[in-house]
């Protein structure tokens, strides 16, 4: 029998090697799936308009938890991995490291890849807010034709030519632009969202203030968006889902019916 036994133990070692191979080339397609799927997450996560403050305020959760659970930018590499974790180790499997292991780790995880862009962005608006405070005082803004002649109302994409009694003012014979009309919001006009990227969210905030607490993310594709009445300053208080919460004004606009009339 004995001269059997390194034939045997020859057979034993290829096995282990198969083995270990196999495993080796899953745990490289599972890591890949997951970098792919991360790597997503942390690029929505920029598009974020608040994305400075939530890294700042270690908040990074509340924007993760939307991308994976609510929002659809990133379902196929999140898909793809659940479905290789599915295989790998079995039916269901693969969810329950979507909604467990993995989204737990997620925000150190993105934290790790945003850091860099998030603080060249702190760094641009930093130099914005002091170049601004360094400009000269009482020189006006050099107008431009559209502003000098034509007031914006903003309201439904159309322009209305001034009168020369409402003509803008002037300082030393140069027109001065006139900021576009605020449109009134009144209850219960629909909104949608405007001014957010495809994969970026509008923060609804407990306050009227960019430090308030967020209490609902909304898609840019969002409907049911409604007003309550209220505004404070650039700040509208709306009802999104089941959510209340403030929104900023530029970043709504009431839906219009058609021929043009709310």
């Amino acid at each position: 029998m004995t001269k059997y036994f390194p034939a045997a133990l020859g057979i034993g070692a290829m096995l282990l090697a198969s083995t270990a191979s196999a495993t080796a080339a899953r745990s490289a397609m599972e890591s890949a799936s997951v970098k792919a799927a991360t790597d997503c997450v942390a690029a929505a996560a920029l598009n974020n308009s608040d994305i400075i403050t939530l890294y700042q305020e270690n908040r990074l959760r509340e924007v993760t938890n939307w991308v994976v659970l609510r929002s659809s930018a990133c379902n196929n590499p999140l898909n793809a991995m659940r479905l290789l974790h599915d295989q790998i180790y079995g039916p269901g499997t693969g969810q329950m490291f979507v909604h467990g292991d993995y989204l737990q780790d997620l925000p150190r995880a993105v934290g790790e890849r945003i850091k860099v862009e998030v603080l060249r962005r702190m760094v641009q608006k930093s130099n914005q807010i002091r170049d601004a405070n360094a400009a000269p005082v009482g020189v006006p803004p050099t107008p431009t034709p559209s502003t000098a002649t034509r007031l914006d109302l903003n309201i439904i994409g159309n322009t209305v030519a001034v009168p020369p009694s409402l003509s803008p003012p002037s300082v030393g014979g140069i027109m001065l632009p006139v900021p576009p009309a605020p449109l009134l919001i009144s209850r219960g006009t629909e909104l949608k969202v405007v001014q957010v990227s495809a994969f970026g969210t509008l923060n609804m905030r407990e306050k009227p203030t960019n430090e308030s607490r967020v209490v609902e993310f909304i898609p840019p594709n969002g409907e049911g968006i409604i007003s309550l009445g209220e505004t404070h300053g650039q700040w509208v208080f709306v009802q999104y889902d089941r959510a209340k919460g403030w929104v900023e004004r530029q970043f709504v606009m009431p839906i219009l019916s058609d021929g043009g009339r709310m």
